[in-house]
């Protein structure tokens, strides 16, 4: 089993190199979880609506025997014509898997290392149907006068120190509840597999 070490929080190690120092090195031992591949999936350009739409969800299946760590997303757009509409793409979690939509063939998911085998976790795109619980954060919309105007990039990361993990039968979506067909998102979803 591979181990890592964890500074304890708040004790001051001293000098990094060992023995460079009379002070220990306070560590704790832990299990480094093997992580069996790491994906992201992206898609652009994507046109909004005027209804609520779901663009994109990541669920990990009941009986994959995986965790999936979600390690960030990114979220932009742009206007391709005067819009006003304000409501913001929200990334939720879901607990039961979407159904309907695109579903994203498992070898066409970008992998970071070409040799990790095709992810486990479940991609749809072009509104599926999904239940959307709690939501996690808000990236605004372009609202401009005219093509090109409302250009926004957001990188959404869970805070620091902490992961969102999605147990098999978990998810989450990214979803707007209102729109604008002028509205242009791109959307990149990254995660590990352990």
């Amino acid at each position: 089993m591979a181990e890592q070490r964890v500074i304890i929080e708040g004790v001051d190690p001293g000098p990094l190199y060992p023995g460079s120092s009379t002070n220990p090195l306070p560590v704790i031992l832990t299990a480094n979880p093997q992580v069996d591949g790491t994906y992201i999936m992206s898609i652009a350009n994507v046109a909004g609506t005027a209804t609520p739409n779901t663009f994109i969800t990541l669920f990990n299946p009941v009986g994959s025997g995986k965790q999936v760590v979600v390690g960030g997303m990114f979220i932009s757009t742009v206007a391709a014509a005067g819009t006003a509409a304000t409501q913001p793409m929200r990334i939720h979690r879901i607990n039961a898997a979407p159904t309907g939509g695109v579903l994203a063939v498992a070898a066409d998911i970008f992998k970071f290392n070409s040799a990790n085998p095709n992810p486990v976790s479940v991609v749809r795109t072009g509104n599926p149907t999904v239940t959307l619980l709690a939501p996690a954060s808000n990236t605004p919309p372009p609202v401009t006068t005219g093509a090109g105007g409302g250009q926004f990039v957001h990188e959404v990361d869970p805070p620091t120190g902490t992961t969102v993990l999605l147990a098999p039968g978990e998810g989450v979506a990214v979803h707007n509840a209102a729109g604008d067909t002028a509205q242009r998102w791109n959307i990149s979803l990254a995660w590990a597999e352990i």
